[in-house]
């Protein structure tokens, strides 16, 4: 039996799904057609959103171990595409979280907007954790990713984070908690005060 839901985040309310993880942990599951961050047709979001990762500039993407990433269009844009061939630490990619944006945000919560789809018909679910500076973390969250392209969106408690620190942090990002290889493709990744 699946349950549904509402949650309220800062924008607008939109309708979610509880289901169960791989790991029997909680998921909430929703469609982000409707955020307000969305990117419009011209690939822009609203608001004051600061780029953390476009295709155009992959300086500041790493991998580690056993995960391939590409450069590749789709959807008529340009796109990262990620195959995690682990599922834990060893199938990551890494996309830094620059000392300017820390400096700009630090002592602050932020909202996170990846823009993504599933590189194919078949739905993944995938993690997202990051590294702070000072040994913070965001702790690791899961979402499932369709091949309809949305936006995945959550909160980052930067309160810890010094401005001026002179650090850099990591998002780190695995494609496929099953570790059956399963893609995605990642058009924007930004980031705003919440």
């Amino acid at each position: 039996s699946q349950e549904t839901g509402l949650v309220f985040y800062g924008f607008q309310l939109e309708e979610f799904e509880h289901r169960r993880g791989d790991e029997n942990e909680r998921l909430a599951v929703y469609n982000g057609d409707a955020f307000v961050g969305n990117p419009s047709a011209d690939g822009e979001f609203s608001g004051e959103w600061i780029d953390v990762f476009t295709p155009e500039d992959i300086s500041r993407v790493a991998g580690r171990g056993s995960v391939k990433a590409a450069l590749i269009e789709s959807n008529g844009r340009s796109a990262l595409q990620v195959v995690s061939q682990s599922p834990d630490i060893q199938g990551e990619v890494l996309f830094e979280l620059g000392r300017g944006i820390l400096d700009t945000l630090a002592g602050d919560q932020a909202l996170v907007a990846m823009t993504l789809r599933s590189s194919t018909d078949a739905t993944t679910q995938i993690y997202v954790k990051c590294q702070l500076p000072g040994g913070g973390d965001c702790g690791r969250r899961r979402f499932d990713v369709t091949y309809e392209t949305n936006d995945i969106v959550f909160s980052l408690d930067l309160s810890n984070v010094r401005n001026g620190g002179g650090e850099s942090g990591i998002l780190a990002l695995n494609s496929d908690v099953s570790g059956s290889n399963k893609g995605i493709n990642i058009y924007a990744i930004r980031i705003r005060p919440q």
